[in-house]
């Protein structure tokens, strides 16, 4: 899969220029077509569908650290404030790392999110079972 040129300017122009959220939005388009094709029942390439949880829940802090340590960096925090801040997205890296899930390629962990998400968006319609990947 490669996105066209037309693709990427439509995605730039909605998403107001950041390349990180159109990144995003594609790996978690592809890891859904891509988990369609490969998972089923509660296991994508031998990780518990509780350790994808777990996972998308650690990736989702982990997200939110990174976010709040950016902002106050941004504001010129004290430096005992960023170090504290620091400390703590390090732990929540840390927490992603433990995961079985984060010793999948990049591409099975977005196919692997993509199934989770799908999962959950069948449970919520009563059908049955995109947290995102880190991107620090």
């Amino acid at each position: 899969f490669q996105p066209s040129y037309g693709m990427a300017c439509s995605l730039l122009r909605r998403h107001a220029g950041s390349l990180e959220r159109c990144r995003r939005l594609v790996e978690r388009s592809f890891g859904s077509y891509k988990a369609s094709k490969k998972v089923s029942g509660v296991i994508y390439a031998g990780v518990a569908t509780s350790d994808l949880e777990k996972y998308a829940g650690a990736a989702a802090r982990a997200g939110a650290a990174a976010d709040a340590f950016s902002a106050l960096v941004e504001e010129n925090a004290p430096p005992a404030v960023l170090e504290r801040e620091r400390s703590a997205l390090r732990e929540a890296q840390r927490e992603v790392l433990k995961s079985p899930v984060s010793k999948l390629p990049p591409e099975d962990q977005a196919a692997a999110l993509g199934a989770l998400q799908a999962a959950r968006d069948g449970r919520a319609r009563g059908d049955g079972p995109a947290p995102e990947s880190p991107d620090w």
